[in-house]
């Protein structure tokens, strides 16, 4: 979901769970979107995508949030996203406390700051992200790093993330995660082995502020993690024995005035996902640029994303994609949008060029 530019991490919560008293007093709120896409493709390697054309509601979410502030100064609550697919799932399901003074602790499943602190050129896209949106649903990837994000983070796996208050524009982010394998819902403090993340720290610095009247946002975040062994794998090449430990960074920032926004950012994948004997293997490296204009009811974005990965010493990889998009706000709460994407993917053995087309709309409420 994207970030709002200049909005401070998003800390309401929601919850239906808080005792009889303290919910009387809660201020409670409910959300949600839905979305309709029909998707045309056309590329030189199908792979398991052979159709050339799908149709679907992309992505719906509903949203239960709930917050209060006591008479000390405290203020809490809780935060529960549900994916509203064939089976409704918790996406994201945490309590917060924040003061003032000491800043924001978030409790539960959540994204931690290699997520929420940098910013980015995406920022400045519409339509259904571009790059950074669900590509993979109509197009057939042949390579691996296809996206602008850090293998190594935990998504929404239990954490504990703490915020600072913001001084002078800037802010820190700390987040501890035991388990990147354990499902928001799941209440065991070990999932046993599985080959997952373990013990993984993020942190997070970003600025923003506005300043003549130009909005500034820029971020960045490190993330490094353990290697659980998994105990299924009998190739003796699972664990941080055989294994790089998972780590990464991602910097990058965006401005907007008068209705024009432009951003970048880059990042580092570490040698997330390689073996430790093959020194010729890396987790890759990603840079994406986009700016976008808004004005009245239209907004239009054009971005490009670069990513490269040696995936051995020998083998390697490159995906450039560039996206155009435009959405148009049909009435409060209703809009339509619709995006071109033109993507080169080429590696040791295959060229894979292709073109997708998208038009679709959303309705929020």
């Amino acid at each position: 979901m994207k970030k709002v530019l200049l909005g401070s991490t998003a800390f309401l919560g929601a919850a239906a769970l808080l005792a009889a008293p303290a919910a009387a007093e809660m201020e409670v709120s409910l959300s949600g979107y839905a979305k309709a896409e029909f998707w045309v493709t056309d590329q030189d390697v199908e792979g398991n995508r052979p159709r050339g054309y799908n149709f679907g509601v992309d992505d719906s979410e509903f949203h239960i949030k709930a917050k209060n502030t006591a008479d000390n100064g405290l203020s809490y609550g809780v935060n529960f996203e549900l994916e509203m697919g064939a089976n409704i799932s918790l996406d994201e399901g945490y309590l917060w406390f924040s003061g003032d003074n000491w800043g924001t602790l978030q409790l539960g499943g959540n994204e931690g700051p290699i997520s929420s602190m940098p910013y980015s050129g995406d920022y400045s896209l519409t339509a259904a992200g571009g790059y950074d949106g669900g590509l993979s649903a109509s197009y057939g990837f042949v390579n691996s790093m296809v996206l602008p994000d850090i293998f190594a983070q935990s998504s929404d796996a239990a954490k504990i993330n703490y915020y600072s208050p913001r001084f002078s524009g800037f802010q820190i982010g700390l987040s501890y995660t035991p388990d990147g394998d354990q499902p928001v819902a799941n209440s065991d403090t070990e999932v046993s082995n599985d080959g997952s993340f373990e013990d993984q720290f993020q942190i997070g610095l970003n600025f923003v502020d506005t300043i003549n009247g130009i909005d500034i946002g820029i971020g960045g975040a490190y993330v490094t993690s353990g290697l659980e062994a998994d105990p299924a794998n009998t190739s003796s090449d699972s664990g941080s024995e055989w294994v790089e430990d998972p780590s990464g960074y991602h910097v990058g920032f965006n401005i907007g005035f008068s209705g024009f926004s432009f951003g970048a950012s880059y990042g580092d994948q570490g040698d997330t996902g390689c073996l430790k004997a093959d020194a010729g293997c890396d987790g890759g490296q990603f840079f994406e640029i986009a700016g976008g204009y808004g004005a009245g009811p239209f907004t239009l974005g054009v971005g490009w994303f670069h990513g490269e990965r040696d995936l051995t010493t020998t083998t390697d990889e490159e995906t450039d994609i560039i996206s155009i998009g435009a959405s148009y706000s049909l009435a409060p709460g209703a809009s339509i949008y619709s995006e071109i994407n033109f993507i080169d993917e080429e590696n040791d053995t295959i060229d894979n060029d292709g073109t997708t087309y998208m038009i679709g709309t959303k309705v929020s409420f």
